[in-house]
């Protein structure tokens, strides 16, 4: 019988097609990586201009916007000794891959403070785990009403490890060793209330002013336009600020115009998950951030965003290079 196989030195036509088709595919892969990459370089020249290049002395301390995905951990550390955590991610993955890790790096033995901005499961989620595993000198909480099983868990934590508490309203500070200072500019004692009478959770976020030297730094977890407005009519002489911590994750429910009138920082810091399914950042807040010419980093495209300061300037690192960016 007759083979079908081609003789020799005859190429087979399904070969030729199966070539041709591989080459084709490979190069829209590079015509894509090309064009992911003229992307991702035009969000650096745009958004990501150098703000310091170095300190005139040596740091004393680092403050880290932790990169946990959809979710907020903020770690400083003093070159001194002292420490603190605010926001605990979303997982107990969050704790015991991230922020644990962070604290380890830095030699950190024991937590000085350890911050609650609000009870939602992407701020709290990690808790539970870091009180089990760090000792923590002194937690700080708004006390707001809600049945997360979570945070009813870090309380439960905190009342059994004999941890001092402290009720975070406006006007109390802290001292984080000798070169931090800590003030509370949010919430009140009158808190926002939904129209059913139960607390609004991010109208009543934690919000915190970090003083290093003459370096300022704003952190508001989740608060959003309400809140804004009243700290604007109320502290806008606290809020001018270098450094903000853009709330709710970017969203368009925070970060309007008069409340950046009123921080004009040089940097913000998005913390976001990538391909997150809220959107976030939301464009209409990055288009704000442009307009005020602030400086612009995200978790979900330059991961952790470390900031090192001497007290008079700093800098900014990722651990998220150009070059291993998708």
């Amino acid at each position: 019988m007759q083979s079908s196989s081609p003789s020799a030195g005859t190429r087979a036509p399904g070969r030729r097609r199966s070539r041709r088709f591989n080459f084709f595919v490979l190069a829209i892969l590079l015509v894509s990586a090309v064009l992911l990459g003229l992307v991702y370089w035009e969000y650096r020249s745009d958004d990501q201009q150098p703000t310091a290049a170095e300190l005139d002395s040596e740091p004393v301390a680092t403050l880290a916007v932790l990169d946990v995905g959809q979710a907020l951990s903020v770690a400083l550390v003093t070159n001194d000794g002292y420490s603190m955590v605010y926001d605990f991610g979303l997982t107990i993955a969050d704790a015991n891959e991230t922020i644990i890790p962070f604290l380890d790096e830095h030699d950190v033995d024991e937590l000085d403070m350890a911050i609650v901005s609000h009870p939602h499961q992407d701020h709290i989620g990690g808790l539970p785990t870091l009180l089990e595993s760090v000792p923590v000198g002194l937690y700080i909480d708004p006390a707001l009403e809600t049945t997360n099983q979570t945070y009813l868990r870090s309380l439960e934590l905190v009342e059994v490890l004999g941890i001092e508490t402290s009720l975070a309203r406006q006007g109390d500070t802290y001292s984080l060793g000798a070169d931090v200072e800590m003030g509370i500019l949010w919430p009140v004692d009158d808190l926002l209330l939904n129209a059913d009478g139960t607390h609004r959770l991010n109208d009543n976020s934690t919000v915190v002013r970090v003083d290093i030297g003459d370096v300022s730094i704003l952190l508001t977890g989740d608060a959003e336009q309400d809140a804004e407005e009243i700290l604007v009519d109320t502290m806008a002489g606290d809020l001018d600020v270098d450094i903000l911590l853009a709330g709710h994750h970017g969203s368009n429910t925070s970060s309007h115009n008069p409340f950046l009138d009123a921080t004009s920082p040089s940097i913000a810091i998005i913390s976001a998950g990538a391909d997150n399914q809220y959107g976030h950042p939301h464009s209409e807040v990055m288009q704000r951030l442009r307009q005020h010419e602030i400086d612009i980093y995200r978790t979900d495209v330059d991961g952790t965003v470390i900031i090192q300061t001497d007290g008079n300037g700093w800098t900014v690192s990722t651990t998220q290079s150009v070059q291993d960016a998708p």
